[in-house]
């Protein structure tokens, strides 16, 4: 089960931060950025603890992508989660960075409860998710992805000249 995702700016700006269940305090992402800023080594472990809760992160677009879970949830799942939620913003922003992700937070907050909260009909909290676009498309944004075209409107007829 997914307690928190959040995602941070290389210098450890917190851009996205969801909590879904409330299981660590608001310091868990700047106790996250101070282990994974005193690794040596320029391939920080995937997975790392404090106390109770475990951090799965990936790095993509120059971002730290992080979920945190108790013990007992599979670091791989998680691991495919992130991956998609990333290619779920790459697809909808363009890019990963830390400008598209701050001219799109609200977008981004509203991918995140549709993926984690209501899309599959889970109950809430962080249990079951799906990454796939095809399935916003068509669910919540494909009006919104059409160009308009005044032809289609009632009584109105366009003319194309060259």
């Amino acid at each position: 089960m997914i307690s928190q995702v959040f995602i941070l700016s290389s210098k450890g700006d917190h851009l996205i931060y969801k909590d879904f269940r409330g299981e660590a305090g608001n310091d868990i992402v700047s106790i996250f950025y101070e282990k994974v800023t005193a690794l040596t080594g320029d391939q920080p472990p995937v997975v790392m603890n404090h106390k109770d809760i475990y951090f799965v992160h990936i790095r993509q677009g120059g971002l730290y992508w992080v979920a945190t879970t108790t013990a007992g949830s599979s670091p791989f799942t998680i691991t495919e989660f992130l991956n998609r939620l990333a290619a779920l913003v790459k697809d909808y922003c363009g890019s990963l960075s830390e400008k598209s992700v701050q001219m799109n937070f609200a977008l981004i907050y509203e991918l995140l409860d549709e993926i984690v909260v209501s899309l599959c009909a889970a109950p809430p909290f962080g249990y079951r998710w799906c990454c796939k676009v095809l399935i916003y498309v068509k669910k919540d944004v494909a009006s919104n992805l059409h160009s308009y075209r005044p032809e289609e409107d009632s009584g109105l007829t366009v003319k194309k000249s060259l």
